[in-house]
């Protein structure tokens, strides 16, 4: 959207942070060529003031241009956390998808939006929606532990596989695959999830970390009722050998 190229005046005066915009709704709601408002151009170019205008005139928050971009989705991929803040607060659709698939979530998490991530969560998006590609927000922060741990933190799955039978798991790479891992041993150990715990002896051991999986097995002790108590003390101890 960079360049402000619309076929309407009132888009382009939007994207160019003018309050020249009339107050007038039916002129502030025409779309431009791209099936684009005045409303979409604002927020594309984080005019915060802009867009207060235009949802005190009442113009719709959930119109979608014609690659299926809701203003939500530009708001979460630009980053402009107080522009989306506006938006939910006008009734946007939390969980809009687009052509691909994605919701405003799958950009906060791919482009390490932290705020608006937390903001889009708490205002009930579904943290394993998928993509055309079934790939979840999970997928899109793998390699991003603190947005990895955020979505977990609200019930994210970590079994998902998208359209390449990967899991987000399998989908991270090198240092911040294993920190992750890390952090999902961690919430074994302290919630005994089998299917985590598969996962994470799985990993260590296509990484032959061997020394690693017999601490782990050294730390896990077999109660008279055959219940696995693992440590979680021990298990931050266990970090340093991902």
């Amino acid at each position: 959207m960079a360049g402000c190229v619309s076929n309407l005046l009132v888009c382009n005066l939007a994207c160019n942070g003018q309050l020249e915009i009339l107050a007038n709704k039916s002129l502030a709601t025409r779309t431009d060529q791209d099936s684009r408002t005045a409303l979409h151009w604002a927020w594309s170019a984080g005019h915060t003031e802009i867009v207060e205008f235009l949802l005190q005139l009442g113009v719709p928050v959930n119109d979608k241009d014609d690659a299926g971009w809701f203003p939500l989705h530009i708001a979460a991929s630009a980053g402009w956390d107080e522009i989306l803040k506006a938006l939910l607060g006008k009734g946007a659709q939390v969980n809009a998808v687009n052509q691909n698939g994605r919701t405003p979530l799958h950009y906060a998490a791919s482009k390490n939006r932290h705020e608006i991530a937390v903001m889009l969560l708490e205002g009930g998006a579904n943290p394993d929606a998928k993509d055309h590609y079934e790939a979840t927000a999970m997928h899109r922060a793998a390699e991003r532990v603190e947005e990895a741990k955020l979505l977990v933190s609200h019930r994210a799955s970590i079994y998902i596989e998208n359209k390449e039978e990967k899991t987000p798991l399998r989908v991270a790479k090198g240092g911040l695959a294993a920190w992750i891992y890390c952090y999902l041993c961690v919430l074994l150990l302290s919630s005994v999830s089998w299917k985590l715990m598969y996962l994470c002896i799985r990993h260590h051991l296509s990484h032959r970390k061997f020394s690693y999986l017999q601490s782990l097995i050294n730390r896990l002790i077999v109660v008279p009722a055959g219940v696995l108590v693992l440590s979680l003390q021990l298990s931050f101890q266990a970090l340093s050998n991902c």
